[in-house]
């Protein structure tokens, strides 16, 4: 599986990594975490930006992901629309998120 991703780390001036996010070469961001002690600094759209350059580069047509409820107005930021909300069951547990999409031109 890694084989098929992008991966973009950022690290601090300690070089401890404090954030990821990795596209596939389909489009589909697995995944974008920030470190809680890191959030609300730029990092996420750091990443996000050198993400969306590797889909143009890679003439990816759009990116689309699942987001948290917390993530939501982040990707909405972005220019990411929802396109379907979603129940997902997690052990007892049922968690809202959303399948959202950005069109690259």
């Amino acid at each position: 599986m890694v084989n098929n991703l992008y991966f973009i780390v950022a690290e601090n001036e300690k070089s401890q990594i404090v954030g990821f996010a990795s596209i596939r070469k389909d489009g589909y961001l697995h995944s974008m975490f920030i470190h809680k002690d890191h959030q609300k600094l730029g990092i996420a759209s750091l990443l996000y930006q050198d993400i969306e350059d590797f889909a143009y580069r890679n003439n990816i047509q759009s990116i689309t992901s699942e987001v948290s409820i917390t993530a939501k107005g982040f990707f909405e930021k972005q220019g990411f629309k929802v396109d379907e909300e979603q129940m997902r069951k997690t052990n007892e547990l049922c968690l809202k998120n959303y399948k959202m999409s950005k069109k690259l031109s």
